[in-house]
């Protein structure tokens, strides 16, 4: 961690009344933008930082009266106090990590964040813990420990997919699959051929013969187990498949649809884009279609909008493509060419192409970022506030107003994650925050996926971890 954000931590927690030079300085070292400096001195002043920094659930009503103050109170504009708290959240985030997974020569066990052994280094691999559980291996077999080193399962396991999810994890057996709980009780016994990674929604799917189905997390199978495949649960509902045809199905195992269309998408917003002899529309919970299939092409609902492409052209312009709410009336209209030339909003905005530039709109499809970005397919929503977009040739990171945060460093970039973001330079990864400052230097021939503000590191072909402070956790 910073440590100039360690002083400022240590000073806010004390008192909610500061507004020191000392303070100042700590935010002018931390953020270099003078405009962000800004806000952030904004905050103080009205002591929107000091109580981010000493509420502890920062629950949605406690982010909208910070809003607020600093709207009716300093006059700020709306965008401009949502960046404001947006940065006060990130400066204030602070995960604690308890164990994490620690190597001495060639065995490993857990440490604490001061690197102090609390599991001893016995084990010849570990994984980080989740829901309380770890998964290690020893002797070529796996098992799974409390953060006390207790054994909650014997090592008799070919392999544990990676950690817990909703309470269960995959577990495998001569060939066969199938889940354990957090007690290590064999919930689901492992007679499957093939199963998920992971419970979704309270299922998993399950199949012996490539015929699938779903189980609960007591183990029970639901409805049938014939289907040629299977897509998660999603509110309640889950999309199967036989002979290449689609349907749906409800928890309990009831078939909601007839097996009868081309394509589907998961159940969002309480509805589902379905496709039927090359024309797109959308079917409810109960299997009614709600939205005609009028339409070429569909994306998903997404916060209230879905974009969708009319079946033929207009003989006077060729633009066919806009957004629709769920009462199927126009919202933003057919201006735009295709459907792959439109993305699904994500806070608040759509990334969209017109002629050979792409920008952002907003839900009524007025411009909020212009049209000056060339395409990027490999990350163009926004995440957390962030998305990363290339123009002229230079990639950057923009904020929500447009402004650039960082500007043709990166050879690669991906979405931002509790509060942080893998970049590459060079081949090499390493981590940025949110107001574009390094946190780990691009070093690491890999970074993981950040799970509870830790992840999997390696380098020349060694593994270790680091957290989103940018601490690293290596053999002393």
């Amino acid at each position: 961690m910073f440590p100039e954000l360690i002083k400022l931590r240590n000073e806010l927690s004390q008192s909610n009344n500061h507004e020191t030079s000392f303070l100042r300085g700590c935010i002018a070292d931390i953020v270099r933008d003078k405009a962000d400096r800004n806000l952030l001195n904004i905050s103080l002043n009205a002591g929107v930082l000091q109580e981010l920094f000493q509420e502890a659930t920062h629950d949605t009503f406690f982010i909208r009266r910070c809003k607020n103050k600093l709207i009716e109170e300093f006059f700020i504009t709306e965008s401009a106090a949502e960046m404001a708290v947006d940065y006060c959240l990130f400066l204030a985030r602070k995960i604690e990590i308890k164990l994490i997974p620690y190597r001495k020569g060639d065995k490993w066990g857990f440490c604490n964040a001061d690197k102090e052994i609390v599991v001893d280094c016995i084990y010849d691999d570990a994984l980080p813990f989740t829901e309380g559980v770890a998964v290690v291996l020893l002797n070529e077999k796996f098992g799974c420990i409390d953060k006390n080193g207790i054994n909650i399962t014997p090592f008799i396991y070919d392999y544990i997919y990676t950690g817990f999810c909703e309470g269960l994890a995959a577990v495998s057996i001569d060939e066969k699959w199938g889940f354990i709980d957090l007690h290590g009780k064999a919930l689901v016994p492992c007679i499957f051929d093939k199963v998920d990674d992971e419970f979704h929604n309270g299922f998993a799917g399950v199949a012996i013969d490539d015929k699938w189905g779903f189980v609960d997390k007591n183990g029970n199978m639901i409805g049938s187990s014939n289907y040629h495949s299977v897509k998660p649960f999603s509110e309640g509902m889950a999309a199967v498949s036989i002979d290449k045809k689609w349907g749906f199905i409800d928890e309990s195992g009831n078939q909601i649809t007839p097996i009868i269309y081309d394509e589907v998408e998961s159940f969002s917003e309480g509805l589902a884009a379905c496709m039927i002899s090359k024309k797109a529309g959308f079917i409810d919970k109960n299997g009614e279609i709600v939205i005609p299939f009028n339409y070429s092409q569909a994306h998903s609902f997404s916060e209230g909008l879905a974009a969708v492409s009319t079946i033929t052209k207009s003989l006077l312009d060729s633009r066919r493509t806009g957004y629709i709410d769920k009462n199927e009336m126009i919202i933003i209209p057919f201006i735009y060419n295709d459907i792959t030339d439109v993305s699904q909003f994500s806070e608040g905005l759509a990334y969209v192409n017109r002629g050979e530039k792409w920008g952002y709109i907003d839900k009524t499809g007025k411009i909020a970022i212009p049209f000056t970005f060339d395409y990027n397919c490999f990350a163009h929503e926004f995440s957390e506030g962030l998305a990363w977009v290339t123009m002229n040739g230079k990639k950057g990171l923009i904020d929500k107003t447009g402004k650039i945060i960082i500007t043709d460093t990166y050879d690669f970039e991906f979405p931002f994650s509790e509060g942080v973001a893998d970049v590459q330079l060079d081949r090499k990864h390493g981590l940025i925050n949110k107001i574009g400052k390094m946190v780990v230097p691009c070093k690491f021939d890999g970074i993981g996926r950040f799970s509870d503000g830790l992840a999997p590191v390696s380098l020349d072909g060694v593994k270790g971890y680091v957290d989103i402070n940018g601490v690293e956790y290596w053999e002393d």
